[in-house]
């Protein structure tokens, strides 16, 4: 009669698979297999589970290592990293979010690399504040009468910032655009205006009455 191997029962009956030297597969009293063999052992797997790894019991059996194998990523007793740097680390980062920093435990300078904004002990600032020189300058003398016109329609290349004097017998009134009216800001008669205007302002003016002549200074960095 033949005997299907679902009749096969260990309590009665025993298998051997063996080579074609007669070699037969070899296991322990536990039941695992055993093997014998010098070289290099490899596991393939489609897909090789590792979610279950348990840190009291797997802990000393995963290792991430170089290409070498001989370097093995090391762990201290508090269970951070531990690494031996020689060269430098840089951290790229496109949105590096800093919200969580607290001025009990982190520190942030601001700087232009070289020197860095000063804290007092009471949260006041220290600023030292010098002022900036004109690398050059240039008078004009304009016309100013009811009708409105441009103050220095070419203004000085760099120009920084801008003085004008109205020395005239009449009040005079300024716009940054056209349509300015007496209802704008006002030099009056034998004063100054000065402001840090760049050459892309553009000045308007017209006078009360007459025709005035008027002084403007610009300032270039």
């Amino acid at each position: 009669m033949g005997i299907s191997l679902d009749m096969l029962d260990s309590a009665f009956h025993s298998m051997e698979i063996k080579t074609a030297a007669g070699q037969a597969l070899s296991i322990d009293g536990s039941g695992y297999l055993t093997v014998n063999g010098n070289g290099t052992f490899t596991v393939s797997a489609t897909d090789l589970d590792i979610r279950g790894l348990n840190a009291a019991t797997d802990g000393d059996h995963l290792y991430l290592t170089d290409s070498t194998g001989a370097n093995a990523m090391a762990v201290d007793a508090s269970g951070y990293l531990t690494a031996n740097i020689n060269g430098s680390v840089t951290v790229t980062a496109t949105d590096l979010d800093v919200r969580d920093l607290t001025h009990a435990s982190d520190s942030v300078k601001i700087g232009d690399g070289t020197d860095f904004l000063a804290v007092n002990a009471d949260g006041s600032l220290n600023v030292s504040s010098t002022p900036g020189g004109f690398g050059s300058w240039k008078v004009s003398v304009e016309s100013v009468g009811t009708t409105e016109s441009e103050l220095v329609s070419t203004p000085l290349s760099g120009r920084a910032s801008i003085l004008i004097q109205n020395l005239s017998s009449n009040d005079i009134f300024i716009k940054e655009a056209t349509g300015v009216a007496v209802t704008d800001l006002e030099i009056p008669k034998g004063s100054s205006f000065e402001a840090a205007l760049d050459a892309s302002a553009n000045i308007f003016a017209i006078a009360a009455a007459g025709t005035n002549s008027i002084k403007v200074v610009e300032y270039a960095a």
